[in-house]
């Protein structure tokens, strides 16, 4: 009896789908900071924070629409300003203010980072990113509010309505470079907390001294000197006041002869643009200087 004819063994399709050539390899993130940002913000489940910030904003919209059956002279402002006022502070100042602790350094929280060199720029690259994320997503609010409530105040919509929007995640980016500022080359993390709120506090004073004393006081004086104007423009308080009070407060910002051609939004949206990039490209290379000279 011949013996039947040898058959190769047939691996299985998952087998031959693993050693052809042509198989992709599952996308990593250039930056390991950041995918771990990511994770710790899905453990800490961002959503369910997220659901209790607008449930507060639709809370302050119902508030502000029933105020008129409670006073006899109602503000049809009340709603823009409470939900501007919010959303503008807790993606501007809130949301920088915590992002340390929910976003830790790495050098001491995680052993993989001790056996590698330490990259301190792309730390703190991957917290401006998610910082601009979550303000980007908690001001969402901005987009609609002027879009639903001007016509209800007789003002009419206008595409510049949106600037709000874009110069709150433009200032969140401002304010988290500021602390990040005063904290990443210090080596106190228990002092960190109170630099950072000393930032917040200097910002408050600022705004009281310019926008509450001396443009009050001495109105004549202040919309002579630009110099004095741009620490109003580049605050954030002052800018929420701003734009808030709408085009009558536009004579604080820095007068040159092409404010008048476009909208003061837009105006201090590029103003305050152009401040924060130059500042920030000039740290960032003074920190790759630092960083190659180790």
């Amino acid at each position: 009896m011949t013996p039947r004819p040898p058959t190769a063994p047939k691996p299985p399709a998952s087998a031959i789908r693993a050693m052809r050539s042509d198989a992709k390899l599952p996308a990593r993130s250039e930056n390991p900071f950041l995918e771990l940002y990511v994770r710790n913000l899905s453990r800490i489940g961002i959503w369910k924070i997220f659901a209790i910030h607008f449930s507060i904003v639709i809370i302050l919209g119902l508030a502000g629409w029933l105020q008129r059956f409670w006073i006899s002279d109602p503000n049809p402002e009340i709603i823009i300003k409470l939900i501007g006022t919010y959303c503008f502070l807790i993606s501007t100042i809130v949301i920088p203010l915590v992002s340390p602790d929910l976003f830790p350094p790495m050098i001491g929280n995680d052993d993989s980072f001790q056996s590698v060199p330490y990259d301190l720029l792309g730390e703190s690259d991957a917290r401006m990113l998610i910082v601009m994320r979550l303000s980007a997503v908690a001001a969402i609010p901005l987009l609609l509010l002027f879009i639903i409530f001007n016509p209800l105040i007789s003002k009419t919509v206008s595409v510049f309505d949106v600037m709000p929007y874009l110069q709150t995640i433009i200032t969140a980016l401002w304010v988290n470079f500021l602390m990040d500022l005063v904290c990443v080359n210090n080596g106190n993390l228990h002092g960190r907390p109170a630099r950072r709120l000393a930032i917040v506090a200097g910002f408050i004073l600022l705004h009281i001294g310019m926008v509450g004393l001396m443009a009050r006081e001495a109105e004549f004086f202040l919309r002579r000197i630009n110099l004095l104007k741009i620490l109003i423009d580049i605050n954030p308080f002052s800018q929420l006041y701003i734009l808030m009070e709408g085009s009558d407060m536009q004579w604080l910002l820095v007068t040159i002869d092409n404010q008048r051609l476009i909208d003061f939004r837009l105006y201090l949206f590029f103003l305050h643009g152009l401040v924060f990039l130059g500042l920030w490209l000039f740290w960032r290379n003074y920190m790759k200087i630092r960083q190659g000279s180790r």
